[in-house]
């Protein structure tokens, strides 16, 4: 019986240990005028993080176009989803930090913006 009872308690542990992350979901911010203005998707497989996002481009309030890129060393510490991607026109390495406010709630930051997230999925 306390075989029994160790190995299960070393399941649970396991299992726990590979929760997944609080960032895994997709996630979508706006611009102030309510037009689309980034979509998040985050997956956790087993503790290792991926996903893309997807910039849009808004001019005189209509989406003109959408840049999808995909997560590079994406990790999550202290509430923070932290992530970079690289510039199409000219490859440079953009950093991007995710703070989570709450389980659905997040504020993106990254070159200089500030967009608020919310989960949707």
């Amino acid at each position: 019986m306390k075989g029994v009872c160790l190995l299960l308690f070393a399941s649970t542990l396991a299992v726990s240990l590979v929760a997944e992350s609080p960032a895994a979901g997709l996630w979508a911010g706006r611009f102030p005028d309510r037009l689309p203005a980034v979509t998040l998707q985050v997956k956790d497989e087993a503790g290792r993080l991926s996903g893309n996002v997807t910039f849009y481009v808004n001019r005189s309030g209509e989406i003109v176009g959408a840049e999808t890129r995909p997560l590079i060393h994406p990790r999550f510490a202290s509430q923070v989803l932290a992530f970079e991607v690289t510039r199409p026109s000219d490859g440079e390495t953009l950093r991007f930090e995710m703070r989570l406010v709450n389980a659905d709630e997040g504020e993106l930051t990254g070159e200089g913006q500030v967009v608020k997230m919310k989960r949707v999925e």
